[in-house]
């Protein structure tokens, strides 16, 4: 959150990622509306890996809501001017809201009903895993474009580039190109070096 209002605080557009993990929902709600309060433009709703996977495996996980309930409770908000609790909120907050997309998730049918429910939710963008396989990301997105879902919310697919940036900029490449993705989320973990490269060699800008 703090980082985010820097970012807005500069005129920049922040992505703010809430994660249903580390708090319940009252403390999600205040974040968002503090969010909304600083000028935070997005939000993007993780439910988050287990603790026990992360930097501090002895903490406790809250869990009281998964990113599902997280993404509509924000657009209802937004829509009803209404807290989690259904107390009226005015000003009604305004954000772009998203959600992750796992594309590797199979069966695919379980995979697409997940995408449903987080666009009935109100999802805005998806972003995905990060891409390793573009065959099995390729399959992915027929699926998605079959069924009609590219045309209900902006899918934003993710590259990891790591020290080889000409693969990482192929890739990101390869995916532009794939029809129903409508941008591309470069994971550089805070290496501003490593994005500017790829955004460079694969003709992003």
């Amino acid at each position: 959150l703090a980082c985010a209002a820097i970012l807005a605080a500069e005129g920049r557009p922040a992505v703010l990622s809430m994660v249903t993990r580390d708090r319940n929902r009252i403390a999600l709600e205040s974040e968002a509306l503090g969010a909304a309060a600083l000028g935070i433009d997005a939000i993007f709703c993780l439910t988050g890996d287990h603790q026990s996977l992360g930097v501090c495996p002895q903490a406790a996980g809250a869990y009281d809501i998964d990113s599902i309930q997280l993404t509509q409770a924000i657009k209802k908000m937004m829509s009803e001017g209404r807290g989690f609790n259904g107390r009226a909120i005015e000003p009604r907050p305004e954000f772009l809201v998203g959600a992750a997309a796992h594309q590797y998730l199979q069966p695919m049918e379980l995979n697409l009903l997940r995408l449903r429910k987080k666009i009935a939710a109100g999802a805005d963008f998806l972003l995905t895993q990060a891409v390793a396989d573009l065959a099995g990301f390729t399959r992915w997105m027929d699926a998605v474009r079959e069924a009609g879902l590219d045309q209900k919310v902006a899918i934003i697919a993710s590259v990891q580039p790591e020290e080889d940036i000409a693969a990482a900029a192929e890739m990101a490449a390869a995916l532009k190109g794939i029809p129903g993705v409508r941008g591309i989320h470069i994971l550089c973990g805070g290496c501003k070096l490593l994005a500017a490269g790829v955004i460079e060699k694969a003709g992003l800008v």
